[in-house]
């Protein structure tokens, strides 16, 4: 034993022993003598090498040791010695105790500081080892803590389930040893991650957590602003103190001709005149704050310095802060219908004071809401006196052309009311507030709103009082015209029949007595008294076509021509004509006066063929409550500035000597055929035929 371990076992005495001294292992246990290093290789032969142990020192305290033991060997191959050697590790000990320590209260630490970490947290190896789970991160996961640590991250969850974007950012990080962070959508997890990764020399530290949630509402704010910038509304958010724009839509920039940027930039006395000031928007803001919300017209400014009118809608907020939100749209369309509208109004207002027919206005209760002074002067007086259409019925004097009263829910204004249209007017004879008596066309119209309801109701009234006594006058006097027409007509007869007679007695006695000049007077006085009896019998038939017509009743046209043929049959056959018909209609009218009509028009067609043989067709055709016939012929035709003078009583376009006839036949068809309420016309070009059409009442079905 040397002096060395003499002083490190603080004895100094040779015959002193380590033996002699407690000795324990690194854990404290103490080690008998047997299993000393000494011992081990005295028994065994093998030596021992860089044994830790404790040696307690004569006053108590304790000294750590590396020790080896090696043997010496005799000639004999047998132990001679054993020698042991110790260096003394107690300060290399002590420095190793400290740090455990140290470490125990840093894991401690982290222990703690993992624990208050809210985040999923886990933390890896430079192998890719989980060293580290809280149990966020283990929820999250869908994985244990304690099959996570140690596991190897790429075999736990493998590439092909991994995002490439956390796979990327996590070898990213490892390899450049730069913090990144990153969000993306797992489908490993099902939900969106936010993550923040941190490497260190040996591994890597991630945070991440699952913002599904701030996602989803990053995606609805993100919708409701896209919806906002889609607004035809301009959309304002405004600090309510100073009135600074916060935020805008695009609408709003669009609209005032600014950028986002410029926008946020201004507040509202820049853009709005009716709200100049800051002092005027407090002002504004401390009323809005006690009402609430408000609704206002005024005119916003644009960058150009331009204005135009605007609608506002305008809200007091309170969220983590006070907001005032503005919600305003441009009006200048508005404005500009409301004042075309109004234009419109005063320019029907006056053209309905023009009109010389009175026009009322009512709403759909039937109240009178508008009137013309025509309509005073049809109704004898102040037409709102009367507020309703229930108030008319205490008029009793309303009476129908037929002499009837008239029912006041069938007057023009209670039918348009109920949504009929009135087209054709009704005419009615009145008893205005006056108490005079008129005849009126009343015409009523229904107005509809864009539902298709009835809104308004537009009547008229167009005095035809002067009219209908003319008219009363006018056929007065063409009845007094038809009876002398017919007196004069049937009293000629008599002293024309006189003459003929005594011309015809003066050819058959006198005409070998009379040279040939005189032959051809008498000749020619004899055809003038034949003309003349031809034309008092045409005249006397125009003059029969009211005072001696039957009544109306239903007629098959077909029969009528059946007839007309029979009593053409000998022209048709010297001229060699040919009529073609279709099934002809049934209608309504005097049977003879029919017959009349076509027999003059195929007698014409029959007449005025030309050189060829006639080619006449008949046709009929349905229009509403009306038949349109027509005759069409393949004649000379007639020239169409004489299409309305063909239809004069006694006028003709062709001489005796080309065609007979008295000209009476056109202007009897018209005069018929106006009986029946209908029209006659031609359609002509010389050379090219002829078509005669008149109209004439169909038969209804009570008739047939």
């Amino acid at each position: 034993m040397n002096g060395r371990i003499k002083e490190f076992l603080d004895a100094y005495d040779d015959s002193y022993s380590p033996s002699d001294r407690e000795v324990y292992d690194e854990n404290g246990d103490q080690v008998p003598i047997e299993e000393h290093p000494f011992s081990r290789t005295l028994e065994t032969g093998e030596p021992v090498y860089d044994e830790i142990l404790q040696i307690e020192l004569p006053g108590g305290d304790r000294r750590w040791l590396s020790v080896n033991a090696a043997p010496i060997v005799d000639e004999n191959g047998g132990i001679d010695r054993v020698v042991t050697t110790g260096e003394d590790v107690t300060d290399l000990k002590e420095r190793e105790r400290e740090l455990r320590v140290h470490r125990d209260t840093l894991e401690a630490e982290l222990e703690e500081v993992y624990g208050r970490v809210t985040d999923a947290f886990y933390a890896l190896d430079d192998q890719w080892r989980f060293t580290y789970v809280n149990e966020r991160a283990a929820e999250l996961l869908g994985v244990t803590e304690e099959e996570l640590l140690g596991a190897d991250l790429w075999e736990t969850f493998p590439e092909s389930t991994t995002a490439d974007e956390v796979r990327e950012s996590l070898r990213a990080a490892m390899e450049d040893q730069e913090a990144t962070t990153f969000e993306v959508f797992s489908e490993l997890l099902g939900f969106w991650i936010e993550a923040r990764i941190y490497p260190s020399e040996t591994g890597l530290s991630v945070y991440f957590n699952d913002i599904t949630e701030r996602k989803e509402r990053e995606r609805e704010l993100e919708l409701f602003r896209t919806l906002l910038d889609h607004s035809n509304d301009s959309v304002f958010v405004i600090d309510p103190d100073t009135g600074a724009f916060l935020d805008s839509n695009d609408t709003a920039c669009r609209s005032l001709g600014y950028s986002r940027a410029e926008l946020l930039q201004l507040s509202v006395p820049d853009i709005d005149t009716e709200l100049p000031t800051r002092e005027a928007w407090q002002s504004f803001v401390a009323d809005l704050r006690t009402e609430g919300e408000t609704t206002f017209e005024g005119t916003h400014r644009r960058k150009d310095g331009t204005t135009f009118p605007v609608e506002i809608d305008i809200s007091h907020v309170e969220l983590d802060r006070e907001y005032v939100l503005a919600i305003s749209r441009d009006v200048t369309e508005r404005r500009e219908r409301k004042r075309a509208m109004e234009e419109r109004k005063r320019e029907l207002r006056t053209l309905i004071e023009l009109l010389p027919v009175a026009v009322f206005v009512a709403d759909d209760d039937g109240r009178i809401l508008e009137w013309n002074e025509a309509a005073e002067a049809v109704w004898g007086g102040e037409v709102a006196e009367s507020e309703a259409i229930a108030e008319y019925d205490r008029y009793d004097g309303w009476w129908a052309d037929t002499g009837e009263p008239v029912d006041p829910d069938e007057w023009a204004l209670a039918r348009a009311v109920r949504g009929e249209e009135v087209p054709d007017p009704d005419e009615i004879e009145i008893e205005g507030f006056d108490g005079e008596r008129r005849t009126v066309l009343n015409h009523g119209m229904p107005i509809r709103d864009e539902d298709g309801e009835v809104s308004r109701a537009v009547v008229t009234l167009v005095d035809i009082s002067e009219r209908k006594e003319y008219q009363r006058q006018l056929e007065k006097t063409n009845e007094r015209l038809e009876r002398f027409a017919y007196a004069a007509s049937h009293d000629l007869q008599e002293p024309l029949r006189m003459v003929s007679s005594y011309l015809q007695m003066i050819e058959h006695r006198y005409s070998d007595d009379l040279d040939e000049e005189g032959r051809e007077f008498l000749e020619f006085a004899v055809d003038g008294a034949e003309r003349m009896r031809e034309m008092i019998d045409g005249l006397l038939e125009y003059s029969r076509v009211q005072t001696q017509a039957n009544p109306f009743e239903p007629v098959e046209l077909d029969d009528v021509l059946t007839d007309v043929r029979e009593d053409l049959q000998v022209k048709i056959e010297e001229h060699d004509a040919a009529i073609v018909a279709e099934d002809l209609p049934h209608i309504e009218g005097d049977p003879s006066q029919i017959r009349q009509v076509l027999q003059n028009l195929l007698d014409n067609a029959i007449e005025y063929s030309g050189e060829g043989p006639p080619r006449i067709r008949v046709t009929a055709e349905r229009d509403g409550a009306e038949c349109v016939v027509a005759v069409r012929d393949n004649g000379i035709g007639i020239d169409p500035d004489e299409a309305d003078r063909i239809f004069d009583v006694f006028e003709r376009l062709h001489s005796r000597d080309e065609h007979s006839g008295t000209g009476i036949g056109l202007a009897l068809c018209e005069r018929v055929v106006e009986r029946h309420g209908g029209e006659i016309w031609v359609e002509s070009e010389p050379g090219d035929g002829t078509t005669f059409s008149f109209t004439l009442p169909v038969a209804t079905d009570r008739d047939t």
